[in-house]
């Protein structure tokens, strides 16, 4: 029988090389791992999209006008949005998902019925600002983003005949109090600095757009009214988000 002398060197040699090669595959999958990762996650973190349903844009207003007008009796916004461009909006949806879905729908009527995104920097606090101006900015923010949430969910509930038309401007009516108080108090604030004198502009039209609920009417233009103060509420958000 051979006798069988353990070479340590040649044992620790093989290790050495194996842990080696389970470093390098480790490496190459975690590299393959944040390479997947940058382009499937996505890139800019410091934005926030707002989604429309777009019936048709045009060059020239006048043109613009018209459809919206048609839109409206229909029930939808109408809503005329410049950008270079005159964008006709039917409604805003939270989500690009339920947009895109809402447009498929439209395209045997409106082939040209697409997603229109609004993006805006989000807000980030900065060290220009004290803590409780940052702070009171973070608060109107979500302010804001509560009440589109609210008034999206009224129309929603009303256009699948969830609540009826007396429901609905109770429910308004509501709002228009409760954002009404919450509005001057952040003008109140805001007012007393001038760094804020772009922001003031924005918030003040939100609150016109509160206001605005009291004035429609129980009958049939109250779908198209309310969506068309909400695609306001949403813009003006995203104006005051750019000016902060």
């Amino acid at each position: 029988m051979q006798n069988y002398e353990f070479d340590y060197n040649q044992y620790k040699m093989k290790i050495n090389k194996k842990n080696k090669y389970s470093i390098c595959v480790m490496s190459l999958l975690i590299l393959i791992l944040l390479g997947v990762a940058f382009f499937v996650y996505p890139k800019d973190h410091k934005t926030t999209e707002f989604y429309f349903v777009e019936i048709k844009s045009f060059v020239t207003y006048n043109e613009a006008n018209n459809l919206a007008t048609t839109i409206q009796s229909m029930g939808g916004a109408g809503y005329v949005y410049y950008d270079g461009y005159y964008h006709v909006l039917a409604a805003y949806y939270p989500n690009e998902k339920d947009a895109k879905k809402v447009c498929e729908n439209l395209k045997s009527e409106y082939d040209s019925a697409e997603v229109y995104t609004l993006t805006t920097d989000k807000f980030s606090k900065s060290n220009s600002l004290t803590t409780q101006e940052n702070n009171t900015i973070t608060e109107m923010i979500n302010t804001n983003l509560t009440l589109i949430e609210q008034l999206y969910s009224n129309i929603i509930a009303y256009d699948t005949s969830s609540i009826n038309e007396s429901r609905l401007l109770i429910n308004l009516e509501n709002l228009k109090t409760d954002y009404k108080n919450k509005y001057d108090d952040y003008l109140s604030y805001f007012k007393q600095n001038d760094k804020f004198s772009k922001s003031i502009k924005y918030l003040n039209k939100i609150l016109n757009s509160t206001e605005n609920f009291k004035s429609i009417c129980s009958d049939q233009q109250i779908s198209y009214k309310i969506k068309y103060e909400l695609i306001k509420i949403v813009i003006n958000h995203s104006s005051f988000l750019a000016s902060v």
